[in-house]
C-alpha cells in the first residue's frame, strides 16, 4: 500500500513540475490614463476563461477520459501469460524524460513479497484488459512464468549506484591493504 501511495505522488509531482516552472511576467509600472481615455470593455475581456484553463495559457484536465489510465488502475494488477494463467504482478510503471510510460517491471514468484523476483518489461509487451470486474486491469504478455524466472532482474538506478559505490569501495579497500602489508621476507635458507 505504501509503494501505491509513493507511486502516486511521484506521477502527481511528475506531472506538477511543468506548472510549477511557469514564470509570470511583470507589467510595466506606468500610471494607468484617466478614467475618460480608457475604452469600455468588450464582452469577449470580461468573460472568464474557458472551461479547464487557468489563467490564459495553463490547462488542467478536469475529468478522465475514457480511452486514458491511472496509475492506480495498472499498480498490483495481475499479469497473465499467454496460456491465461497468472506468472505475477505490477510492481512500477517506467517513465522516459518525456514522462510517457516506457516499460511495466513485473513481480514474479515469491511470496507475500519474499523472494519475490523483479522484472522489466517493455509497454509494448504489455496489453491492458478489463478486469471482469470492469473496475480492475489486467496486463496480457507473450511470457510464460518460466520465462519471466529465467529473465535478467530489474535494476533501479539507485540500486545500480549502490553496487558501483560498492564495488569502487572494495577496490579501495583492496589497494589500502595492499599497500599495508609489509613485504614479506626471503625465506631462510637451512643451514647445514
Amino acid at each position: 500500500m505504501t509503494k501505491y501511495w509513493l507511486f502516486t505522488s511521484a506521477v502527481v509531482l511528475a506531472l506538477a513540475t511543468p506548472a510549477w516552472a511557469q514564470s509570470t511576467t511583470s507589467q510595466p509600472t506606468t500610471a494607468p490614463p484617466p478614467p475618460a481615455a480608457q475604452p469600455a470593455p468588450t464582452p469577449e475581456a470580461t468573460t472568464a476563461p474557458a472551461a479547464g484553463t487557468t489563467g490564459s495559457t495553463q490547462k488542467v484536465i478536469p475529468e478522465q477520459a475514457p480511452a486514458t489510465l491511472l496509475a492506480k488502475d495498472l499498480m498490483g494488477a495481475g499479469v497473465f501469460g499467454p496460456d491465461g494463467k497468472k506468472v505475477g504482478n505490477v510492481e512500477d510503471l517506467i517513465l522516459d524524460k518525456d514522462q510517457k510510460i516506457t516499460g511495466v517491471v513485473v513481480g514474479v514468484g515469491g511470496f507475500l513479497g519474499i523472494g519475490e523476483k523483479r522484472v522489466g518489461l517493455t509497454w509494448q509487451q504489455a496489453q491492458v484488459m478489463e478486469g471482469p470486474d470492469t473496475t480492475t486491469k489486467k496486463i496480457l504478455i507473450n511470457l510464460t512464468k518460466a520465462d519471466l524466472e529465467a529473465a535478467p532482474v530489474f535494476k533501479t538506478k539507485a540500486e545500480i549506484q549502490a553496487e558501483e559505490q560498492a564495488a569502487a569501495q572494495q577496490k579501495q579497500m583492496q589497494q589500502q591493504q595492499q599497500q599495508q602489508m609489509p613485504p614479506t621476507a626471503p625465506p631462510a635458507q637451512p643451514s647445514q
